[in-house]
C-alpha cells in the first residue's frame, strides 16, 4: 500500500495594503519593540508562513509601514500647501495633522513617527535612516511653499525658506507630542497658528516693507 504525501499548502492569498494598514495599528498603539510577530498575524489575518514569506521580519514589516504611512502624509501634505494663499496652506497642513494626531480608538494617537520610530532610532539604524529621511523631507515640502510665495512675490521673509520649513516641520512634530501628551485639539491648533503668525504675519501672507 503506497502512501501519498502531502502536497504543501499555497501561501494565503492577502490585500498587502490592508495588511500594512492593520499593522500600521498594531505598531501605533504598541510602538515597535512590544508588538509581537503573533499580534501582527492576528490583526492582518495571515499565517506566519505568510508573514515571513511576504515581509521578511517584523523589522522589515515596520519599515514598510513607515514608509506607506510617510507616502499617504506627503501626499495629502502636498494637497494641502497647493492653495495659492501661503498662510491658508500652512493652516490646512496644519489642521489635516492636527486631525491625524488626534485620531486613535484609545485616545490620540500623535505621529507614527514620532510616537514610535524616535525611540527605535536608538538602537536600529534603518529606522534612524528613515526617520531622517522622512524629516529631511517634510522640511523640504515647507521649504518650497514658503519659495514658491517668495517667488510669486508675495512674502518677504527676512530669513531663508530653508529655515522657515525646518520651524513649521518641527512646530508640527511638536504637535504630534502634545497631542499623546493630552493637549486638546484647540489648543494644538492655537498653538500652531501663533506660529504662522510669527512665520508669515498675523491674518495672513505679506511682503514685508
Amino acid at each position: 500500500m503506497s502512501v501519498q504525501k502531502r502536497q504543501p499548502g499555497r501561501p494565503r492569498q492577502y490585500d498587502r495594503e490592508a495588511a500594512l494598514l492593520a499593522a500600521r495599528k498594531v505598531f501605533w498603539e504598541n510602538g515597535f519593540s512590544a508588538t509581537s510577530v503573533d499580534a501582527l498575524c492576528a490583526a492582518m489575518q495571515i499565517n506566519k508562513p505568510s508573514f515571513y514569506a511576504g515581509f521578511r521580519n517584523k523589522l522589515a514589516l515596520y519599515l514598510e509601514v513607515l514608509q506607506q504611512y510617510e507616502a499617504e502624509g506627503r501626499a495629502a501634505m502636498k494637497e494641502r500647501l497647493s492653495h495659492p494663499d501661503l498662510a491658508t496652506a500652512l493652516r490646512q497642513a496644519a489642521e489635516g495633522a492636527v486631525g491625524n494626531f488626534m485620531a486613535g480608538e484609545v485616545g490620540p494617537r500623535g505621529c507614527l513617527l514620532v510616537g514610535t520610530a524616535v525611540v527605535e532610532a536608538m538602537t536600529e539604524r534603518s529606522v534612524k535612516t528613515e526617520l531622517r529621511a522622512d524629516m529631511l523631507a517634510s522640511g523640504a515640502m515647507f521649504e518650497a511653499r514658503f519659495a514658491r510665495a517668495v517667488a510669486e512675490g508675495d512674502f518677504a521673509p527676512s530669513t531663508s525658506p530653508a529655515a522657515l520649513g525646518q520651524i513649521m516641520r518641527d512646530a508640527i512634530y511638536a504637535a504630534a507630542l502634545h497631542a499623546r501628551a493630552g493637549a486638546t485639539r484647540a489648543e494644538l491648533l492655537a498653538n500652531l497658528d501663533a506660529v504662522i503668525d510669527l512665520l508669515v504675519g498675523p491674518g495672513g501672507s505679506a511682503v514685508q516693507d
